[in-house]
């Protein structure tokens, strides 16, 4: 197990330097990659995957694409919330775009704002 941990920590370009050190430490890319590691080292049969390239340089990107397709052809199932869909996009057998649609300027027009009052209050 240990050997394992090791190898997908070098994977995503942890130094080694940085394993024994308290994780409060770490900036918020490190911690990302420890995360990952500790996620993919024996995976599920599935992965949810919130924001994993957030926080990641490109080359760790690229190296959790390259796992995470690994992945993929032993079966594991993933769902996931990308910063950077441009990256797993090999991957995706489905995506579902969650974007608010574009406003408007008819759509600006017609809503009505509400402001506070000078006694505090809302004023439409």
């Amino acid at each position: 197990a240990e050997a394992s941990a090791a190898e997908m920590l070098r994977v995503f370009g942890l130094k080694p330097e940085l394993w024994s050190a308290y994780p409060t430490t770490f900036s918020g890319g490190e911690q990302q990659k420890v995360n990952l590691a500790r996620a993919l080292i024996h995976p599920r049969r599935l992965l949810l995957l919130d924001e994993p390239t957030a926080s990641l340089d490109r080359a760790t990107r690229s190296a959790l694409a390259v796992r995470l397709a690994e992945l993929k052809q032993t079966g594991v199932a993933m769902i996931g919330v990308l910063h950077h869909p441009e990256d797993v996009i090999g991957l995706v057998d489905q995506e579902l775009d969650l974007s608010p649609p574009a406003e408007t300027e008819e759509a600006r027009e017609n809503t009505t704002a509400v402001q506070p009052d000078a006694a505090g209050g809302r004023n439409r």
